[in-house]
């Protein structure tokens, strides 16, 4: 699936393609942005050619295998930190933002940004918003 997001490139945002994968990992889920909020620190990565972005939320479009939580069509939002351990003793109780092996936006992951089409996130990682009409 094809799909874009904003890169910082030599100071500024640019428009760059971004291929997602076909298959997500069991406890991933891929959310279609629909708003994004700029922040400070998204300033500091505009020359490092990093995918821009980490406050989002938008629709829930595909789930991981694993992923019980969430359904398609749920709404959701991705923040600043990107990845965790899962079982440390922080992980298990729902604190993932204390592991001491979590990644925070910069740190790992370079190509998932909420300044485009889509943001891929873990499970741990993604906040529920209530479907509201």
């Amino acid at each position: 699936m094809a799909a874009f997001v904003y890169r910082g490139v030599e100071g500024a945002g640019k428009k760059a393609p971004l291929e997602l994968p076909t298959q997500l990992g069991p406890k991933e889920i891929l959310v279609k942005i629909t708003h994004a909020s700029l922040c400070g620190t998204d300033v500091h990565f505009l020359s490092t050619g990093m995918a821009l972005g980490h406050e989002g939320v938008g629709v829930v479009e595909k789930i991981g295998s694993e992923v019980t939580q969430f359904k398609v069509g749920d709404r959701a939002g991705a923040g600043y930190i990107r990845n965790s351990c899962g079982h440390c003793v922080y992980c298990l109780k729902g604190q993932d933002v204390y592991c001491y092996e979590r990644s925070a936006y910069g740190e790992r992951d370079h190509n998932t940004g909420t300044f485009g089409d889509y943001c891929m996130t873990p499970l741990t990682l993604i906040t529920s918003g209530k479907n509201r009409n």
